[in-house]
C-alpha cells in the first residue's frame, strides 16, 4: 500500500470508524485521548497514530503484540475484524462521513473487485494515498496480522 511519508495517519479497524462518527469534533481538534475515552470507553488501544517513514506499508510490517498491551503514545491498535485502514489525518472527517463498514464488507461477500469498486466511488476526490486498507490472511497466513488482537507497525 502506498502512503504519504511524514504525514500522520490514523490506523484503525474499519468497524471503529462508525463509532467515531459521533465524535468528529474531537478528531478535528486532534484530541486523541478524548476521542479514545468518548468513542471507546472500554478499549485502551482502539486506534494508533502512525507517521510513515517510507511510502510503502505492507502486511508484514504489522506486528502482533501477543498480549493486550497498553500504549499511552498511540503506537498500538486493537483489531476485531481482521482488517485495518490507514486514514490520513487531514482526510479523516471526509472518510468517516463517507464510510460505512456494513456497506464495504457486504461488498466483500460478493467479490474483492466489488469492494474495490465501491471504495473507489466512496473516496473519489480525496487526495492520492489518503486511505489504504489491509486485510488479514487469517491464522494460516505467514504474517503476524492474523485477525483480532493488539498490533503495532514496525518500520
Amino acid at each position: 500500500m502506498l502512503l504519504t511519508t511524514n504525514e500522520p495517519y490514523l490506523v484503525v479497524d474499519p468497524l471503529y470508524l462508525d463509532k467515531m462518527r459521533n465524535q468528529l469534533s474531537l478528531a478535528v481538534a486532534g484530541r486523541w485521548r478524548d476521542l479514545q475515552e468518548q468513542a471507546f470507553p472500554f478499549g485502551e488501544n482502539s486506534f494508533a497514530i502512525h507517521i510513515p517513514k517510507r511510502d510503502i506499508v505492507s502486511i508484514e510490517m504489522i506486528e502482533n503484540m501477543e498480549i493486550e498491551y497498553q500504549c499511552s503514545d498511540f503506537s498500538c491498535f486493537e483489531c476485531d475484524t481482521g482488517s485495518i485502514v490507514f486514514v490520513r489525518i487531514d482526510c479523516l472527517v471526509s472518510v468517516i462521513e463517507r464510510f460505512s463498514y456494513d456497506e464495504v464488507f457486504s461488498k466483500t461477500r460478493e467479490t474483492m473487485d466489488s469492494m474495490n469498486a465501491y471504495l473507489a466511488e466512496v473516496f473519489k476526490g480525496l487526495p492520492t494515498n489518503s486511505i489504504a486498507m489491509l486485510l488479514s490472511q487469517g491464522v494460516y497466513g505467514k504474517t503476524d496480522f492474523v485477525g483480532s488482537g493488539c498490533y503495532r507497525i514496525k518500520e
